[in-house]
């Protein structure tokens, strides 16, 4: 797990240039574990009482940036080994906008009254939940906007993602290219979290990672993918810190961010009986209308693209279009259309010969999304 404290800088912790000493950024460490411990309902004074006391043994802090006066800053604890004995913190401290001030590896170690290496008592450590984590993404539990970043380069599925985050009271920007992605990367230290598909075209999420972890290797990368063969572990071979199954709802976003959410609204939408996993994620029809209008205006471009490749006999083109647009499509209900979108997505890396009727259902699929475009217009008068 990993706890956030929160620390406003104060004149007498600068030096005469309102720069904090950098001898303070050791009390800050010290007031984080105190949060920490403190959050987890870790009994300091039992412990103590006990006969047994815990001690730092090493620090090894790396000063990146300097915090002033009035900042606002952001202590971030990670446990990565909680022994009986020993253990070791990962802390961080940011500014509220992201940039990095100390980074400290921290070592403890418990020892008895007599000052004698001693194993910390079970009673002591396992009410705690505290469990060594490495590849996993921390869960955030704590009341600060997050800042998330999001890439994909279907852009309906940004913006659907983008509001369902937004409902999450979670901060978001979003990505459809790599020229975009590198414009971006000069900052990514702004952002808490990236969430990033895994296939766009030449541009991939390994792509992303790879880019990412360089900057910053503690800055955690989540992949999200419609691949079958994908699951949480392979994912996380890979490099990833965690993994999302498109299509995903809003309850596995809340998941991954250890957030509760609440639907408040009693009004029933217009779209309701059409698109009710969309109205289960969304409270107000203005977003469910920008969603169906940038899922249209893409799927008439994605449609004229797919007659292209057709025409030029192009499978594996086909294959990788298909996996792109077959999350939208189930989370719009049109199972028919999803079935066949899921059916050449699984013809992936094989020859047309897995497939030999493809254009002829390729042909069917267009004309079922024409009909559902103008479902669309004639019903919700979406162009």
């Amino acid at each position: 797990m990993t706890h956030i404290a929160e620390h406003k800088v104060r004149s007498y912790e600068c030096d005469a240039y309102n720069h904090v000493n950098n001898s303070v950024y050791l009390n800050y460490l010290e007031y984080g574990r105190m949060e920490f411990l403190n959050a987890i309902g870790f009994d300091f004074k039992a412990v103590t009482e006990a006969g047994y006391y815990l001690y730092v043994t090493h620090i090894d802090i790396y000063y990146k940036a300097s915090a002033v006066l009035n900042d606002k800053l952001l202590i971030e604890i990670t446990p990565t080994k909680m022994k009986t004995i020993t253990g070791e913190f990962k802390q961080t401290i940011k500014k509220e906008d992201g940039t990095v001030c100390a980074e400290a590896t921290v070592t403890w170690a418990c020892v008895s009254k007599e000052g004698r290496p001693s194993k910390l008592p079970a009673e002591f450590i396992d009410k705690q939940e505290i469990k060594e984590e490495t590849h996993e993404i921390q869960k955030i539990k704590s009341n600060i906007k997050l800042n998330v970043l999001v890439i994909d380069d279907d852009k309906t599925l940004l913006t659907v993602i983008k509001s369902m985050l937004n409902k999450l009271e979670i901060s978001c920007e979003i990505c459809h290219s790599s020229l975009e992605f590198d414009k971006i990367l000069i900052n990514i230290n702004n952002y808490d979290l990236i969430l990033t598909d895994r296939e766009m075209g030449a541009f991939s999420g390994l792509d992303v990672l790879k880019k990412v972890k360089k900057i910053n290797s503690d800055k955690k990368v989540v992949l999200m993918t419609a691949r079958s063969e994908y699951d949480k572990d392979i994912a996380c071979q890979n490099g990833f810190d965690d993994y999302l199954k498109k299509p995903f709802s809003l309850n596995d976003l809340a998941l991954l961010f250890n957030t509760n959410f609440k639907d408040e609204t009693d009004n029933i939408s217009k779209y309701q009986n059409d698109f009710p996993e969309l109205c289960s994620m969304f409270d107000n029809d203005d977003d469910i209308r920008n969603i169906l209008k940038t899922f249209t205006e893409t799927t008439s471009h994605n449609i004229i693209v797919f007659n292209d490749i057709i025409d030029s006999n192009d499978f594996s083109e086909a294959v990788r279009l298909c996996h792109k647009m077959y999350p939208m499509f189930v989370q719009l209900n049109q199972k028919e259309c999803a079935d066949f979108l899921l059916k050449m997505d699984k013809s992936r890396g094989k020859d047309e010969s897995a497939f030999p009727e493809w254009k002829e259902e390729s042909i069917n699929f267009m004309n079922k999304v024409d009909d559902f475009l103008l479902y669309l217009s004639e019903k919700y008068d979406i162009e």
